[in-house]
């Protein structure tokens, strides 16, 4: 999505020869504009949690799909699998 609005930001207004299709260019552009800024706070929270290798979780259990409350870690796959240890744990709540 952030593409296709960077692509109509910088696009060439002068190949829309009819006023109404210049009318509909302008409010795609703002909006896609308003999209991305607004988009700033969730493309934080993934990036802050691709790179945690422990994570607070809150939702449905992986195996038993129940609510649940606990922490997560990565495995060496790269999955986010349990954490059972029973050590204290230095966590990032997203």
């Amino acid at each position: 999505m952030g593409i296709g609005c960077f692509v109509l930001f910088y696009a060439y207004i002068s190949d829309l020869k009819e006023e109404k299709l210049l009318e509909n260019f302008n409010f795609i552009r703002y909006a896609c504009i308003a999209i991305n800024i607004l988009s700033i706070p969730i493309n934080y929270n993934v990036l802050l949690t691709w790179n945690l290798e422990k994570l607070d979780f809150i939702g449905i259990h992986p195996e038993t799909k129940r609510n649940w409350e606990g922490v997560i870690k990565r495995d060496r796959n790269g999955e986010w699998v349990i954490d059972e240890s029973p050590q204290d744990h230095e966590l990032s709540v997203v």
